[in-house]
C-alpha cells in the first residue's frame, strides 16, 4: 500500500525522466532565478533510492568545483 514508505511533500514543480531530463530541468530551474530548491527522490526501495541521492551529490559537486 500507500504506507510502506516517506510520503513527499506536495512540490511546486516536478522533475521526472531520465538523468539527462532531470539536469536539464535544474538547469532550467537556475535560468528561472531559483535560489532555493529542495530535492526529493522518488525510487522502488531505498537502496535506489540512496543511489540516486549519491549520484545526484557527486554531479553537483564536480560541477561546482568546475565553476
Amino acid at each position: 500500500g500507500f504506507g510502506a514508505g516517506p510520503m513527499l511533500a506536495v512540490p511546486e514543480m516536478h522533475l521526472i525522466g531520465g538523468w539527462q531530463e532531470i539536469l536539464e530541468g535544474l538547469a532550467a530551474y537556475g535560468e528561472a532565478g531559483a535560489t532555493d530548491l529542495r530535492v526529493q527522490v522518488a525510487a522502488h526501495d531505498e537502496k535506489s533510492r540512496d543511489a540516486s541521492y549519491g549520484a545526484l551529490a557527486d554531479y553537483l559537486s564536480a560541477a561546482q568545483k568546475s565553476d
